[in-house]
């Protein structure tokens, strides 16, 4: 005996577009609403470039094994709004390297490009770094 395909349900493909967007305006009840679900509403995705180094520095911060136990996301949003915090209070060594490492940009869209200081990209590789990057160590799998 043939197997019967179910049928039913609201779907979004059988919903008229007036009851979708209906419900789409549906007022939420404020009580229900938790204090991350708040938080998400007012944030920005942006895509930044960084190097393989960093990103496995990132994704070792925020692992349980450092007891953080979090997102990559979640670490790298509270690392940013440290370091726009220590840019805010005119820390003398990150203010140094945005002077030291400009040079000028060949692009109507900024002025300058600014470069990490070496010396960072090393700390962070000695911290953090065991070579191993995307499942791969020193390139090889």
């Amino acid at each position: 005996m043939a197997e019967r395909k179910r049928v039913g349900g609201l779907s979004a493909g059988t919903l008229d577009p007036a009851i979708k967007e209906w419900q789409r305006q549906a007022a939420e009840n404020p009580a229900t609403v938790s204090k991350k679900r708040r938080r998400d509403r007012e944030r920005v995705r942006i895509f930044v470039d960084i190097t393989p180094g960093l990103k496995a520095a990132l994704e070792q911060i925020a692992g349980w094994e450092n007891g953080e136990d979090t997102s990559v996301s979640q670490a790298t949003e509270m690392l940013l709004i440290f370091a726009a915090r220590a840019y805010g209070r005119k820390d003398a060594e990150l203010l140094a390297a945005f002077r030291e490492g400009k040079t000028h940009a060949r692009t109507p869209r900024f002025s300058w490009n600014v470069e990490v200081p070496d010396g960072w990209d090393r700390e962070i590789e000695s911290t953090f770094g065991s070579g191993k990057v995307d499942g791969k160590v020193k390139g090889k799998v």
